[in-house]
């Protein structure tokens, strides 16, 4: 892809079932092209409730995009994550962050930094 690209960083409750507990872990909008590419894996999210169901109104997002260094990364990883952008070549948009953080609506995804290359 050529030309500027743009990714939503964002942290999201992530249900480990190996460890069976609950991470908050951080995650793109869509698979990257550029280097950010290398420390992202696509994920099957399972259900973080049996009372949470997928409705044609609210649907449930089953696959995730979530940043990775040797585990996924998680808040506390953010300075890993800061370095690897600033590295690459990725700038972080803060007026764009700044105004989709103002967004009175509110998902489960709490959203960290707009990213672009």
């Amino acid at each position: 892809m050529s030309g500027t690209e743009t990714n939503v960083i964002s942290s999201q409750v992530y249900y480990d079932t190996f460890n069976s507990c609950y991470k908050r872990i951080l995650t793109l909008d869509r698979m990257p092209s550029g280097p950010l590419s290398a420390i992202t894996k696509r994920l099957l999210a399972p259900k973080l409730s049996e009372f949470k169901q997928s409705t044609p109104c609210c649907p449930a997002e089953r696959c995730i995009f979530a940043l990775q260094g040797d585990d996924m990364l998680t808040l506390e990883d953010s300075a890993f994550l800061i370095t690897y952008l600033a590295t690459n070549g990725y700038t972080i948009n803060t007026s764009l962050t700044e105004l989709a953080l103002k967004n009175p609506v509110k998902s489960e995804k709490q959203i960290l930094y707009i990213v672009t290359k």
